[in-house]
């Protein structure tokens, strides 16, 4: 059997959207350095696996969790998940033109 072990997260960032848990209590506005924390995760991530010449396939908002972290600058990390249709490309490709798997308007 093959078993998959990672750390605990506390939220999707689906379920962070949802219950606006990303805006300030005090004004219900979205608190917009956690918001732009989180994106900056999720790009750094996706340059990374670009980097390495893997294309995600499913990236959206339930396959990014978010972990409270104390030494994080805001005290949360977002984190990418869910590599099951993910796919490699050759360095010389600029593009991969025949996906079919994923979530509509998340291909990515």
């Amino acid at each position: 059997k093959l078993y998959l072990v990672q750390e605990y997260c506390n939220a999707s960032l689906q379920d962070a959207l949802r219950n606006h848990l990303l805006h300030d209590p005090a004004s219900l506005a979205p608190d917009m350095d956690l918001v732009l924390s989180v994106l900056m995760d999720i790009a750094r991530g996706m340059e990374y696996i670009h980097r390495n010449n893997i294309i995600h396939g499913d990236l959206t908002p339930g396959n990014v969790l978010l972990k409270q972290e104390a030494d994080s600058p805001i005290g949360v990390t977002g984190k990418i998940t869910d590599f099951g249709l993910c796919t490699t490309i050759d360095p010389s490709q600029s593009h991969i033109s025949n996906i079919t798997n994923g979530t509509p308007f998340y291909v990515a």
